[in-house]
């Protein structure tokens, strides 16, 4: 049996909205994880909040737990050199924090996704656009190439757009770390790798895979 009506000014009862988990997880007492921005082979994109400055980063997350030492040592290499190419038209690598079981690799954020994912979303671009995005990611790979660095994955998922509409160039890591943990898994000892196959390897990976001495520097 029903009870009397509402009167017609009365409030109905708001239902409760789901609540929506936030990671806790903070980095180096710096670094609070945010939601998962992307994913590929290599690992996980997040949104953090720097709880130092106020200011927002992505940070992706690399499994090393079952990368060899040599892989990571060519990864670490890697990203040593990602600092001295700071570029307008390369994604910034601010710096990496290293647990027993991942390596985070804090980066600039770039607030509207990828080419790939523009495209996906709003469909073809105008002649005049598409000039202008391929001219900065020009910009971008000649000031690798000064420098003696192959992106070697240029695709629209690495083709990153600011805020401001300009295009930067991202994950210059992604065939390193498949090349890394690839290597550990299927290739013989490194000093039966064929001339061909080292050639592929990224030049950072060479002293390891050859277990030599030393190395000279990568040319300037």
């Amino acid at each position: 049996m029903s009870g009397p009506p509402l009167p017609a000014n009365a409030a109905t009862p708001e239902r409760k909205r789901p609540h929506k988990l936030t990671q806790t997880r903070v980095l180096d007492a710096k670094y609070q994880l945010g939601e998962e921005l992307g994913r590929g082979a290599s690992g996980r994109v997040y949104r953090a909040f720097n709880r130092e400055t106020g200011e927002f980063c992505a940070i992706k997350e690399i499994a090393i737990k079952d990368m060899p030492e040599s892989g990571l040592r060519s990864v670490q290499s890697e990203i040593e050199l990602l600092h001295t190419l700071q570029h307008e038209r390369i994604v910034r690598c601010y710096e990496t924090v290293r647990t027993s079981d991942h390596l985070y690799i804090v980066l600039e954020l770039m607030g509207n996704g990828s080419l790939a994912s523009i495209v996906k979303k709003f469909g073809r671009f105008p002649e005049p656009l598409v000039a202008t995005y391929a001219r900065q990611v020009l910009e971008g790979l000649e000031h690798l190439h000064a420098h003696g660095v192959c992106h070697r994955d240029i695709k629209g998922a690495n083709v990153l757009i600011a805020r401001e509409g300009e295009v930067e160039l991202a994950d210059l890591l992604a065939v390193t770390l498949t090349l890394a943990l690839t290597l550990s898994r299927t290739l013989a000892p490194p000093l039966t790798l064929t001339p061909a196959l080292t050639r592929a390897l990224p030049r950072s990976s060479w002293p390891t895979l050859a277990s030599r001495a030393s190395w000279a520097t990568r040319r300037a």
